[in-house]
């Protein structure tokens, strides 16, 4: 089930295309079941009422919608901010200056919905989409920075926003047609529900006699390769490593669609990951995250890990936009050129 949560209308507006959006999904998307919820544009009783419908029903998603007026393309949101600022009221008033959404949270809580997949998706359609890097500060930024708060991002969940459609009367100010824009968040659900069926067909399997040929098979593209060691090199350091290496094949379905490599390293007493790659004909289905997810499962229930270490590139911002979603932040430590981050058990 997917939890898909709109906006009634506010700021003097008699409409909200989130709204109408919300009433003209499907109960189904994909084979997926469809949860809708409408919420009050109000800081706190939205993130209230979304917190406990989350709660209520475990949803295998979480899509939240709302209105971005002045936008011309439905826009994904890359992250939430913890920050409420009302540059108007609220529908019940409240007009908060510059108030933390979570007291003492990090500036900014990643999105965990695959955003450039979804703008693919949507785009392949003919529909305009693009990545939005501010979710601004008022309810819906609330409402995304809040959720991901709660749930900690254990789920795929983001915000997407939608602009003015033409039955609001701002032909002044960029919009869409309300047909072209249900087809959209539609396409953005679907592309959520394949992930979510892509992750669950994904499994770790060690590395052996069996697999062996297809996990050194595996390759990136050519603006990748600097960084990440082959497949070859990853599993020369195992044998070497042997006692504290342990690497794995991803595997969806009959395919090894990638290689993970965990290690305990000695000297610093940690856990690490230390290798992740997904082979470039399966990049952007969601593997790499499914086999991160995994790679941190495997070290916290296995072998007890509190606290977990990487390090990336510091131009590697693909890489570390994953790590970041999954609950890694930087140290602010650089070691042999690599940015080290951290995820602290719990917390991803």
């Amino acid at each position: 089930m997917i939890l898909v949560t709109a906006f009634e209308p506010f700021g003097g507006e008699k409409l909200n295309p989130a709204e109408m959006i919300l009433n003209l999904l499907p109960d189904r998307i994909g084979g997926t079941r469809i949860r809708k919820l409408l919420l009050p544009v109000e800081f706190k009783r939205a993130r209230e009422l979304a917190a406990a419908e989350y709660d209520r029903i475990s949803p295998a998603a979480v899509i939240m919608l709302g209105q971005a007026g002045g936008r011309g393309t439905i826009t994904p949101e890359a992250a939430g901010r913890n920050m409420m600022n009302g540059r108007i009221p609220d529908n019940a008033g409240c007009q908060p200056d510059h108030i933390p959404v979570v007291d003492g949270g990090p500036d900014l809580l990643w999105s965990t919905l695959p955003v450039d997949r979804i703008i693919r998706g949507v785009r392949a359609l003919g529909i305009p989409c693009e990545r939005s890097e501010n979710a601004g500060e008022y309810v819906c930024n609330a409402l995304l920075y809040g959720m991901l708060a709660h749930n900690g991002g254990a789920v795929p969940t983001g915000f997407i926003h939608v602009p003015y459609i033409r039955e609001q009367g701002h032909e002044e100010q960029p919009f869409m047609e309300l047909e072209a824009v249900c087809r959209g968040i539609t396409a953005a659900i679907e592309t959520v529900a394949d992930e979510i069926a892509e992750k669950r067909a994904v499994c770790l399997e060690p590395v052996t006699a069996e697999n062996l040929e297809a996990v050194l098979a595996l390759r990136v593209d050519d603006a990748q390769k600097h960084f990440v060691s082959t497949a070859a090199e990853s599993l020369a350091q195992a044998y070497v490593y042997a006692k504290t290496a342990f690497p794995f094949a991803v595997r969806s379905g009959p395919e090894t669609v990638g290689f993970i490599m965990m290690g305990y390293y000695e000297k610093k007493k940690y856990y690490t990951l230390w290798k992740l790659m997904i082979d470039r004909k399966y990049q952007h289905r969601g593997y790499g995250r499914a086999a991160l997810e995994q790679g941190i499962a495997f070290l916290r229930e296995k072998h007890g890990a509190r606290e977990i270490y990487t390090g990336v590139l510091p131009e590697n911002y693909a890489a570390k936009g994953l790590y970041r979603s999954a609950g890694f932040e930087e140290t602010g430590v650089f070691e042999n050129g690599m940015q080290e981050m951290r995820l602290i058990c719990g917390q991803a």
